[in-house]
């Protein structure tokens, strides 16, 4: 059992970021209550052999609420992330599955409330770099708002030829 990958998971289950936190009575009372007391010392060991390798702090252990908080070491390797092309074209996928012709817009709020979401933290942050190259490579507009009557981004003619069969290399832009 990889007990490194057990407190990842931990993290990567409330899609965390440097400084969030998992309490640890959440692994007391959960995943440790099915370990033999070997196996207990080997997980805490794990825990601590993190610690040391700079992944993870362990704080409030006089208040009792001790807690493992994730440094930005431990977030760099949290997520196995795709890459900015892969991001782009399951953006650009978000128009073909709705069937969208050039000038048509997806909202910001449906990129807020189901795109943004389905992507992980380290992808997140990454995702204004994405849009902003698809915007400059021609693939799709931002809209504001103040000259459509909601905020989104538009398909454009070039992001239209990518969906729908015409071979454009996406890749080459990132």
């Amino acid at each position: 059992m990889n007990y490194e990958e057990i407190v990842l998971d931990a993290f990567r289950k409330i899609n965390a970021r440097a400084g969030h936190v998992v309490p640890i009575r959440n692994f007391r009372n959960g995943i440790m209550r099915q370990m033999n007391p070997v196996e207990q010392e080997e997980f805490i060991a794990v825990i601590n052999a993190m610690i040391t390798d700079g992944l993870v702090t362990c704080e409030g252990a006089n208040t009792g609420l001790e807690v493992i908080r994730l440094t930005e070491k431990g977030f760099s390797q949290l997520y196995h992330s795709m890459a900015d092309y892969q991001i782009a074209d399951v953006l650009m996928q978000m128009f073909a599955r709705s069937k969208y012709k050039v000038g048509e817009i997806i909202p910001m709020r449906n990129i807020n409330m189901q795109f943004i979401p389905s992507l992980n933290p380290v992808e997140q942050d990454r995702f204004e770099h994405v849009a902003n190259t698809l915007i400059d490579a021609g693939f799709i507009t931002y809209e504001d708002g103040k000259s459509k009557p909601i905020p989104g981004l538009i398909l454009q003619q070039r992001g239209y030829d990518y969906i729908y069969g015409h071979i454009i290399d996406i890749k080459s832009l990132f």
